[in-house]
């Protein structure tokens, strides 16, 4: 799904907590969420490679050289978005597929009012704020991942990039996580990885 709001995103989520619920694919004490941007990243960067790399893993999910034929960024040529699986070479440490380029992802995570100055940086505090589901559309979210219509610049894993909630437009998209229901101050590090 792409051309998607923030807001039609979370609202997605909701839905679809309460569809796998009636079908009992989502437990009582689970929900569909989009994820924080320290689980995107998680999820993207996997284990560290070796002992001498920092804990948070790979520069791209498949590692730490460049590939142009394992994403769908400006350098495929592809020229839109790409089916869901078209790379799988592209698979990061736990399988998750078009975690580099394809669309930008919405994360439930706060950038700031301000592109050019994050409010919110590393490292990752769920207590400071960055989380709150309630901010207005005046404060910008964060987008990972780069999309089909940026270089490789932007699929690194580490890249952030702001976007307001209620914008859409051709390179948005999101993933959904399950995860046990947790405080926003809290994320929950214990995420099923299929509904």
């Amino acid at each position: 799904m792409v051309g998607i709001s923030w807001y039609e995103a979370m609202a997605y989520c909701a839905w679809l907590t309460e569809q796998g619920r009636d079908k009992g694919k989502i437990l009582t004490g689970e929900d569909v969420r989009l994820p924080t941007e320290a689980e995107w990243e998680k999820a993207a960067r996997g284990p560290a490679l070796n002992s001498g790399q920092a804990a948070d893993g790979r520069l791209y999910p498949w590692g730490d050289e460049w590939d142009e034929t394992k994403c769908n960024t400006a350098e495929s040529q592809f020229g839109e978005t790409s089916p869901v699986g078209m790379y799988p070479a592209g698979a990061g440490a736990y399988g998750c597929l078009d975690m580099a380029g394809n669309v930008w992802e919405w994360t439930t995570s706060l950038w700031g009012e301000d592109l050019t100055k994050r409010s919110f940086k590393y490292p990752y505090d769920p207590t400071d704020g960055r989380e709150d589901l309630e901010a207005g559309t005046d404060v910008l979210r964060v987008v990972r991942g780069g999309s089909w219509f940026t270089g490789w610049d932007f699929a690194r894993c580490a890249v952030r990039y702001g976007d307001f909630p209620n914008d859409r437009y051709f390179n948005p998209g999101f993933r959904v996580v399950v995860a046990p229901i947790s405080p926003p101050s809290a994320p929950s590090t214990a995420l099923r990885t299929s509904l």
